[in-house]
């Protein structure tokens, strides 16, 4: 039985078209921490509202509190 190795994924391999995708960004970070935590504060809170409707919908919140 023959087991075949993975190579590392290089430029040679890579086809053209992939590498002119990735190469204008390959030096740049994916994301800085500043912006992390800006994405999890805007994701708590599209959750929180997500949850505010929920209730809403589901009759747990009265209309008087909307």
């Amino acid at each position: 039985m023959e087991v075949e190795v993975d190579a590392p994924l290089t430029a040679e391999t890579q086809s053209d078209e992939e590498q002119a995708i990735t190469e204008p960004y390959q030096n740049e970070p994916i994301a800085d921490a500043e912006w992390v935590a800006n994405y999890y504060e805007e994701r708590q809170e599209q959750e929180d509202r997500l949850e505010m409707l929920r209730c809403r919908f589901e009759g747990h919140a009265t209309v008087e509190s909307w």
